[in-house]
């Protein structure tokens, strides 16, 4: 008889014997957790090498033993209602782990919308339920899920600069139970201000519109005011906070004078980006947004950092 050793109890899954992808290229501190869902919120997956074909058999008498009905649940907060992708990403990412929806995982789907205060709302909605995990899209998600909890894993998809924006303590070691990726590059903000200045030379005046809801709004509008300035360009910062403001927003860009846009990166823009590329032909403003997304929906210019690959016009991050 063969006896194969493994690292894992019989609570193993079928994604436990799978490749798992590392949360963040940066050192993280991982929290541990008895729930399989732990591989979400793990910086590496413990494996040993397994003798060959007994990972089928090993996996068989462990099946046995766990209960058979266990569903798992994940928390999913955005700002706004994000791109379908990036959705079938995660659902893509979660079966390759083992864990589909409608068999032996549930997720609850939560999103911001224009009244202050929803995400907080949502996000105890959230904690109420009881989810293995809370995944998180955009900076005011993830604090809302941090205000919410202190004991359920937090994995942030999509955030700015976490350590400035006071979610963690630092990338390397986020402490606590929050841990994810981070989308900053300030590279890009004096990149996006270069290409508005090839594209259009004679440009003095540029508009920026950002989210004045967004702490990391206020990091992104410093960067670009600084390229913009290197560049003899007038920058000025026109923050909202519900997206029925974009309109009478766009008609004072040009009212004042305003050459071009730039679009700061915002869950709640991409949620409105066929508005926003619509209002800058509309009032015939290039604009500079932060995915191809825009571009698809009629905007003139994207600079973005493609997920593979060095950053390049009209590329996107998924």
């Amino acid at each position: 008889m063969t006896i194969c050793l493994i690292e894992s109890d019989c609570s193993t899954t079928p994604g436990d014997l799978s490749r798992s992808r590392a949360l963040n290229s940066d050192r993280i501190d991982t929290m541990a957790s008895s729930s399989p869902l732990s591989l979400l919120v793990s910086r590496h997956t413990r494996r040993r090498d397994l003798l060959v074909g007994c990972a089928a058999m090993c996996w068989a008498l462990c099946a046995r033993a766990e209960q058979p009905s266990k569903i798992y649940r994940l928390g999913y907060l955005a700002s706004a209602r994000i791109p379908s992708n990036n959705i079938y990403a995660l659902r893509t990412g979660l079966r390759e782990l083992g864990y589909v929806e409608g068999k032996n995982l549930k997720i609850e789907y939560r999103f911001g919308g224009e009244q202050s205060g929803t995400l907080d709302l949502l996000a105890s909605e959230l904690v109420h339920l009881g989810p293995d995990v809370i995944v998180t899209v955009s900076t005011p998600a993830a604090l809302a899920a941090k205000r919410a909890t202190e004991t359920i894993p937090i994995v942030m998809a999509a955030v700015g600069d976490p350590v400035r924006g006071r979610i963690v303590a630092s990338l390397a070691h986020p402490g606590g139970n929050i841990t994810g990726v981070t989308l900053h590059a300030s590279v890009l903000s004096s990149k996006r201000i270069e290409v508005v200045k090839e594209a259009a030379p004679g440009i003095t005046r540029l508009a920026v519109l950002g989210n004045a809801a967004n702490p990391y709004g206020q990091d992104m509008w410093e960067e670009t005011r600084s390229a913009a300035v290197a560049l003899r360009i007038e920058p000025q910062l026109f923050a909202v906070r519900e997206l029925r403001e974009l309109a009478g927003t766009f008609a004072t860009m040009k009212r004042t004078g305003t050459d071009a846009v730039v679009v700061l990166a915002e869950a709640m823009f991409a949620a409105a980006k066929g508005q926003i590329s619509a209002l800058a032909t509309e009032h015939r403003l290039p604009a500079m947004c932060d995915s191809r997304e825009y571009v698809e929906a009629g905007a003139d210019r994207v600079w973005a950092k493609r997920c593979r690959g060095d950053p390049t016009l009209g590329g996107s991050c998924g």
